[in-house]
């Protein structure tokens, strides 16, 4: 069997017909053309859209929710977004989020989840000039830490 494909940039390889493949075939082997990770027949996806202010800096991604990592002004923050129930393909960005607020002007944030994709639980390590090291656990669901 003789493999081939490509889906990488929004290119991908399409079936056609090369003449020259022809004594293969004649000998046996098989030809297929493999339609690996699509090639952006579909368009793309925005979940998030672009802003010159704000870096991204990660996501996490559960089964309801996506938090998001990123930078502005010089300062970490992290947005949780709602993912609908029928994700599937997203006809349109998930807008703002809600940002996790601190009291604190300036800290250091990770957020992260507990490792499992089922679970509402988000897991934030915070530290700031006067808190030391701290590892929050909020509750998506509910908002309690």
């Amino acid at each position: 069997m003789l493999l081939d494909g490509y889906g990488s940039y929004e290119i991908s390889n399409d079936p056609y017909f090369v003449s020259t493949r022809l004594s293969i075939l004649d000998r046996g082997f098989i030809f297929a053309i493999a339609h690996v990770r699509g090639g952006g027949e579909m368009g793309r996806w925005v979940l998030i859209p672009h802003s010159r202010e704000v870096k991204l800096e990660g996501a996490s991604v559960g089964r309801d929710f996506m938090v998001v990592s990123e930078r502005s002004g010089g300062l970490e923050r992290a947005r949780v977004h709602r993912l609908p129930p029928d994700l599937g393909r997203p006809t349109a960005p998930l807008g703002e989020g809600e940002e996790i607020k601190f009291d604190e002007p300036a800290y250091s944030l990770g957020a992260y989840l507990t490792g499992d994709f089922e679970s509402p639980v988000l897991r934030m390590s915070y530290t700031s000039l006067t808190t030391p090291s701290t590892i929050i656990d909020l509750h998506m669901g509910t908002g309690t830490g």
